[in-house]
């Protein structure tokens, strides 16, 4: 399960620099779910399938 969540949080981490203006090497405060990862930032929420 932690690899899982692992890639995740990587997915997560490009989309979000790629949208967001402040570029983060790593996103604090991922909600996992038994599905998915969501991250809220300034100007989206995001979210990516387990």
């Amino acid at each position: 399960m932690k690899k899982k969540h692992r890639i995740a949080a990587k997915e997560l981490l490009s989309i979000a620099n790629t949208f967001e203006v402040k570029q983060r090497k790593f996103l604090k405060n991922i909600r996992y779910t038994e599905t998915s990862a969501h991250w809220c930032g300034h100007a989206h929420n995001y979210s990516v399938a387990l």
